[in-house]
């Protein structure tokens, strides 16, 4: 598709509106709006130091060192193929990281991939080191894998590209190379010809905005590749290629087996790196670090509990949002950011959109954010994530929406149309970004619940509706074990909720209120019998799942603590206004 007019064929701009928007008819470039805001919702003069307190636990996650990121099978495996001192260690990992059945990776309720691809990667890791045996075993639990699938399950990023990049590997090693099923074998063909397409493109090397870095997993073998070009403009700061284990190690790998003429200090410096990608010093994931991703999703979160962010109180946080703000302008004015830097993966609308709404809770800033345009698809009326992306993702959008609505920006409607349509009509609350329907749902809750557009307000009920059929007996939510991740979603899009719906009170709106206090009060007490339980809950690997989809499944590990505090503060100043308006007869 191509962008074309500015306006959604068939939808009156206006219905995005307010009157006075509407009446200036602002665009791109305007003053903030004035819908209210995680700032300005709370009285802040007598806060409950209960609720300071998770406010301050929440904002401690950031300012102490921190991990962003859990470790990856797949990745360790990827990385044991390379000869070196950290060989061992990984093997050693792997060995003792599996899961009851025998494989590696998420359960196939969650994600079918990512049990294959990880399990897969560890059989050719065991069989190059000459566990044939082993090896075998472990190819033979390929089909139950499959067999296992649920039809919704969320394929994992580059998928078949790394499948094929596994047999690739086999093949030029002289090893056995697996027969995979017709469905596996049609993705890894599908991966294929997209790989053929890419390598005709003419800024194939360009990394600010191709992929190949991230996914150079598939140059192995692959004798077209400009090996020393590729180092030249994949390698980053921390020696790296775009910032991912498996790609930096497969990448090594070819030039060695190539013996490639390329720069001596650069390969020097990827062999350094490879080399030091051992699992039990430190953590070994899809990617080294998320550092705007962990800072600007925190900040949503915290920004939540409306507390006034006072910078002198927290300067190392101010470091961090510095270099988040500094890094949405380059020489050319505003730009597109990633999820981490240094890395040459292309900037992206979601991490983007989730930047600005996290930067506007520490500082009230408009953005001109007109390059986004670029990615616009106006006659479907909804962002692509990123240039040429396949599917567009639900949480990019609903992301956006709430950068639009502060700018009370012309695409808001139409945005809001398709959303209507995707989520309502459609049945689609499958995000390619993560595995549960809670975190679409529970940011769209949160985020719509303040957009002054009726058709938010139609959504965010809808996730309510949603919320409060799926929440568990002791108040949890979760599409498989319950999580303190999902509970965290789903609690600050019902409290979102509220505190929209106590703003004007009727018959019909008071039932709701009360339903929605019961269900935050039984989330809450599943919280507190988390920490009641096992006070050190923090430092156990149980508290992390992985739900969120890059090559495997992946888990954010900051965010964990950060949602539990925010979700029992807001809880705490909901139980506040509750018990305000039950004394006001307000329900």
């Amino acid at each position: 598709m191509t962008t074309k007019s500015m306006n959604h064929a068939g939808i009156s701009n206006s219905a995005a509106l307010t009157d006075a928007s509407f009446n200036a008819k602002v665009g791109y470039k305007t003053a903030p709006a004035q819908a209210p805001t995680a700032t300005s919702r709370n009285d802040h003069s007598h806060i409950d130091p209960n609720i300071v307190a998770h406010y301050h636990k929440a904002l401690e996650v950031l300012a102490r060192p921190h991990e962003d990121i859990s470790q990856s099978a797949y990745d360790i495996a990827i990385v044991s193929l390379v000869p070196g001192p950290q060989q061992a260690s990984c093997i050693r990992w792997l060995v003792s990281n599996r899961n009851v059945d025998g494989t590696w990776g998420a359960d196939t309720q969650l994600s079918w991939y990512d049990r294959y691809i990880c399990t897969y990667a560890a059989s050719i890791a065991f069989r190059n080191i000459g566990l044939t045996e082993q090896a075998d075993e472990i190819v033979s639990l390929l089909p139950q894998i499959f067999s296992q699938r649920e039809d919704v399950s969320p394929e994992t990023v580059t998928f078949g590209g790394l499948v094929g990049a596994l047999d690739q590997f086999s093949r030029v090693n002289g090893l056995p190379v697996v027969s995979h099923n017709a469905i596996v074998r049609q993705i890894v063909d599908e991966e294929c010809d997209k790989w053929e397409r890419m390598l005709t493109w003419s800024e194939f090397y360009n990394a600010s905005i191709s992929n190949v870095g991230y996914s150079a997993e598939r140059i192995y073998g692959d004798s077209r590749i400009d090996l020393d070009l590729f180092l030249r403009n994949f390698q980053v700061e921390n020696d790296s290629i775009a910032t991912a284990p498996a790609a930096g190690a497969m990448t090594l790998l070819e030039i060695d087996r190539r013996n490639a003429r390329v720069s001596e200090g650069r390969l020097a410096r990827l062999r350094r790196y490879v080399y030091g990608l051992d699992p039990y010093e430190r953590t070994v994931g899809h990617m080294d670090h998320l550092f705007y991703f962990v800072t600007s999703w925190a900040l949503m979160y915290v920004g939540e509990l409306g507390i006034t962010y006072n910078p002198a109180h927290y300067p190392d946080i101010e470091v961090l949002i510095d270099r988040v703000f500094e890094a949405l302008f380059n020489e050319d004015g505003f730009r597109l950011l990633g999820i981490t830097d240094p890395t040459t993966i292309p900037g992206d609308a979601d991490s983007t959109s989730s930047a600005i709404l996290g930067i506007r809770y520490a500082r009230p800033q408009v953005f001109d954010i007109s390059k986004l345009e670029n990615i616009y698809i106006a006659d479907q009326g909804y962002y692509q994530t990123y240039k040429y992306e396949r599917h567009p993702a639900l949480s990019t959008n609903i992301h956006m929406a709430g950068v639009l609505a502060d700018i009370n920006a012309l695409q808001l409607g139409p945005l809001m149309y398709w959303l209507q349509k995707e989520i309502v009509e459609n049945q689609n609350l499958a995000c390619k970004w993560h595995v549960s329907p809670f975190y679409v749902m529970g940011e769209m809750a949160r985020i719509l619940a303040h957009v002054q557009h009726p058709v938010a307000q139609t959504l965010a009920l809808y996730a309510a509706d949603y919320f409060l059929a799926a929440q568990k007996s002791d108040g949890s939510w979760g599409i498989g074990p319950s999580t303190i991740e999902e509970t965290g979603f789903a609690v600050l899009g019902l409290t979102a909720i509220f505190d929209r719906l106590s703003r004007q009170m009727n018959h019909e709106r008071s039932s709701l209120l009360h339903v929605l206090h019961k269900s935050l009060i039984t989330a809450k007490q599943y919280l507190e019998s988390i920490s009641a339980r096992s006070p050190n809950w923090q430092d156990q690997e149980s508290s992390y799942a992985p739900l969120w989809i890059g090559k495997p499944l992946y888990c954010v590990k900051p965010l964990i603590p950060v949602l539990f505090h925010v979700s029992l503060g807001r809880i705490a100043q909901i139980e506040q206004k509750y018990r305000g308006l039950v004394a006001g007869t307000g329900v």
